[in-house]
């Protein structure tokens, strides 16, 4: 079974488990997600300019009580950096898709007739999607063509939403990279860093 293949069956298992719970305490519910967003990279090697990212993921969570809670999940994301160039000649943009896998632990508090939840966790994505080096100006360039990011992430994943009515939240979430994801290629004169941070607008139906 591929990756996307994994992530959709935790997520019709997800969903499984939240109708089994129904009948008795609800301590499972079932979250599916999706958004869209700021993409950013940092590092020596990074541009200046944002991109945009998008994300559909879903997750388990667990009431453990006194406000606490537990959610294993996954999504998958697409971002593409420096927008405001796309499409120029010459221009060369970081884009890619990941497989994020997550566990978070979630804290809610009351806010009028909603709930407020904060969340923070580790994630780790796999690159399905990779980016390969355009060099207009010159297609001999020894470094054209070859791959430019490493095959996983490792980050964590900060939250908060707002959650209202019976099944419906909104709220925003980090991926936020703490890996040099740039393969180096010292001897054709191409090293240096780039890690790489999506914040990303979400909105949810719980189940």
């Amino acid at each position: 079974m591929n990756t996307l293949g994994k992530i959709l069956f935790s997520a019709a298992l997800a969903l499984t488990l939240a109708g089994a719970s129904s009948a008795q305490e609800k301590k499972y519910s079932a979250h599916i997600r999706v958004g869209t967003g700021l993409f950013t990279e940092t590092g020596s090697m990074s541009p200046y300019d944002p991109g945009m990212a998008s994300r559909l993921s879903a997750g388990v969570e667990r009431t453990l009580g006194s406000g606490w809670s537990a959610m294993i999940g996954g999504g998958i994301r697409s971002q593409l950096a420096d927008i405001a160039h796309f499409g120029w000649t010459g221009g060369d943009p970081d884009g890619l898709s990941l497989a994020d896998v997550y566990f978070i632990g979630r804290y809610s508090l009351p806010a009028g007739r909603s709930t407020a939840v904060f969340g923070l966790g580790p994630q780790v994505s796999f690159v399905t999607s990779n980016d390969t080096y355009y060099i207009d100006a010159d297609p001999n360039d020894p470094v054209a063509g070859k791959t430019k990011f490493r095959k996983a992430d490792i980050g964590i994943q900060p939250s908060a939403y707002l959650e209202f009515g019976k099944h419906w939240e909104v709220g925003i979430e980090g991926c936020i990279g703490l890996r040099n994801m740039m393969i180096q290629y010292p001897e054709y004169g191409r090293t240096g860093s780039i890690r790489m941070q999506t914040f990303i607008v979400n909105v949810g139906f719980r189940f």
